[in-house]
């Protein structure tokens, strides 16, 4: 019987309750035998731990609350002793109304703002650092420290296909009337709508220009141009030249199409290619604009790169005549930096530089012709710049402004009187978010368009049939437009219709994220 006693003793110690169930108690120590009970211990919060990782010793650490902070209640906690909570976090500025700057720091054991101080060098104190504004006419001003005090930076403008709204702190996307759509069954050219990031096109592809892989002479219908690939933000048609380009949203510039006087900009001798080529030589293009056999794209470091036509100037590279061209990008005379924005058409362009300046190249009927950039005094100032074949318009501050040849109603401003010096359009008044331009049926009739911020589509100019306009109007007339908000891409205008089509004869229709 003897070797039942071990076995019974065995069991007792594993029975529920049983002493042999608790865990072995560290044997050293000043702390409870259970970690993680806290304490204060003369205003300072206390928990118990082990000493080490690889200590069985469990011992209170102390630590500091912190200043306005002391330990205190049950369970222990640090709890502040400012009567009003702290007024700001330590270390934080801030600008009073009157230009000063206050800095937070302990008053009495609670952080409070300092009494405001003068900013060295006479700099205003106006802004928090890290915000942002928008400015009247659609850029972005950042607040940085200036010296020792934050100030509003020089304002910048937003990226092609965003604007900073007068009510806004940033640059959002926004779709409105950036061009006009010139595609009517008579003239046989090339439209293309982006949607979802992927162009689809339609109208001439003898050279491959609809990006479907096929030469044909016309198609009616859209169709996806799986050349130019996914993931596009913007699509430009050279419109005489049989070349399609797109950017896509990570800054690359790709075209398919005819090849005349270097129009894909890839540096090939190809005469045409029915898959798209890189344009060569290009980094992160933030902006794309097409005339009628040239293209331009703005380089993320502010610096303009076109290629393609240059006989009439349109490379802006000081040379012109002959069949002057580029088969890959160049950079116009002057334009290595600084640019912000580019706009194109027919035999000219137009860049709006980070001074605000604007200059222009190439030839527009009855206003210039010349192979190297020069300032447009009529256009200092402007956010935006629409270009016909005769005429150039402005946007700024809401409001625009045109110049040129006026034999159709061009001008808007209820004449047909040609005028080189810029006028306002009549009737049009301010609250304008965008201008675009086209030539729907003639050599010197351009039709322009202006989209409100309220939504509604202006246009003035030469009308044609199945055009936006059917008759000329010699000043801004409303267009409907069904379904709702006008977009454009590429020069052409796009909106939903009520059955859901997105195109018709001599206009395209069509929701698109990202316009420019």
């Amino acid at each position: 019987m003897q070797p039942l006693l071990p076995m019974l003793l065995l069991a007792a110690l594993l029975l529920p309750g049983c002493e042999g169930m608790k865990p072995e108690v560290p044997r050293c120590g000043d702390c409870p035998d259970q970690a993680g009970q806290v304490r204060c211990q003369e205003g300072r919060f206390a928990v118990c731990d082990l000493e080490s990782p690889t200590s069985d010793c469990l011992s209170w650490r102390v630590s500091d609350c912190g200043p306005g902070f002391t330990c205190q209640g049950e369970p222990a906690a640090c709890l502040t002793t400012c009567a009003a909570g702290h007024a700001c976090q330590a270390g934080a500025t801030t600008c009073t109304a009157e230009g000063l700057q206050a800095t937070c720091g302990l008053v009495d054991g609670c952080l409070a703002w300092l009494a405001p101080a003068a900013c060295p060098g006479g700099v205003t104190c106006d802004c928090e650092v890290g915000a942002t504004r928008c400015t009247a006419d659609g850029r972005q001003q950042a607040c940085a420290a200036t010296g020792a005090c934050p100030t509003w930076q020089p304002p910048a403008a937003c990226q092609a296909g965003t604007t900073c709204p007068a009510e806004g702190a940033t640059c959002q996307p926004y779709c409105a009337a950036a061009a006009v759509s010139s595609t009517a069954p008579g003239r046989l050219q090339t439209a293309c709508a982006l949607l979802d990031g992927r162009a689809w096109c339609w109208g001439r592809g003898e050279a491959g220009q609809l990006g479907d892989g096929a030469t044909v002479q016309w198609r009616t219908d859209p169709v996806l141009a799986t050349a130019l690939g996914e993931g596009l933000a913007q699509v430009a048609v050279l419109t005489s030249g049989g070349t399609t380009c797109a950017r896509t949203a990570a800054g690359a510039v790709r075209c398919v199409g005819s090849n005349t006087l270097g129009a894909l900009g890839a540096g090939s001798d190809l005469e045409a290619s029915t898959a798209a080529l890189a344009v060569s030589g290009l980094a992160g293009a933030l902006d794309l604009a097409a005339g009628g056999g040239h293209a331009c794209a703005l380089e993320a470091g502010g610096a303009l790169r076109c290629w393609g036509a240059g006989d009439q100037g349109q490379l802006g590279d000081a040379h012109s005549g002959g069949s002057h061209h580029a088969a890959s990008p160049i950079t116009p005379v002057g334009l290595s930096a600084g640019v912000e924005r580019v706009s194109c058409a027919g035999l000219a362009c137009c860049a709006r530089l980070a001074s605000s300046e604007v200059r222009c190249w190439g030839n527009v009927n009855a206003l210039f012709y010349t192979a190297t950039p020069l300032p447009v005094a009529g256009l200092a100032g402007a956010e935006q710049v629409a270009v016909a074949r005769a005429q150039l318009c402005g946007l700024a501050g809401g409001a625009v402004r045109c110049a040129g040849v006026n034999d159709r109603g061009s001008l808007g401003d209820g004449t047909r009187t040609t005028r080189a010096a810029f006028q306002p359009v009549s009737g049009l008044g301010s609250g304008v978010v965008a201008i675009g331009a086209a030539t729907p049926d003639d050599f010197l009739g351009g039709t322009f368009c202006a989209a409100k911020a309220d939504g509604t589509l202006w246009c003035w100019g030469a009308g044609a049939a199945g055009a936006l306009l059917p008759d000329d109007a010699l000043e801004p007339v409303e267009v409907a437009v069904p379904g709702g908000a006008v977009t454009a891409l590429g020069g052409h205008l796009f909106a939903r219709t009520e059955d859901g089509r997105w195109w018709r004869a001599g206009a395209a229709w069509a929701p698109v994220t990202g316009c420019r």
